[in-house]
């Protein structure tokens, strides 16, 4: 006896839209289409310069503290501490961990004009690589 199943497949439709300005094409430096054969996608590249002042040069540091239970039996004294009431309070092993992270700051104008000013600004703020 042979058996026979239906399978019902979809068509679904997907799109990719990025809203770029009409002035960031106009002022591109590198604008390139291509088809990738391989995959058979379309690749769009798009260069532009940008005005930009270096604001300078810091880094950001942060700590934390953790502290865990020693032992499985003190972690059950901390779980349970209705049950564990008479017994000692649970030890705790105490870690901290500090982290410095270089970091330089750029002041962009991407409506830089000659005439008429810098325009409005935007902030860049890029992660440096640490010195090992």
């Amino acid at each position: 006896m042979a058996y026979t199943y239906t399978r019902t497949l979809e068509l679904i439709r997907f799109a990719l839209q990025q809203r770029i300005s009409r002035s960031s094409i106009r002022d591109a430096v590198f604008f390139d289409v291509a088809l990738e054969h391989i995959s058979g996608d379309i690749v769009i590249r798009l260069e532009r310069s940008v005005v930009s002042e270096q604001a300078g040069r810091t880094s950001v540091s942060f700590e934390s503290s953790h502290a865990e239970p020693l032992t499985w039996w003190d972690h059950f004294k901390a779980e349970h501490p209705r049950l564990c009431a008479r017994l000692e309070p649970p030890r705790y092993k105490h870690t901290k961990f500090s982290k410095s992270i270089p970091v330089e700051a750029r002041m962009l104008f991407p409506d830089y004009a000659p005439p008429y000013g810098l325009g409005r600004s935007q902030w860049q703020i890029r992660v440096m690589e640490s010195e090992r």
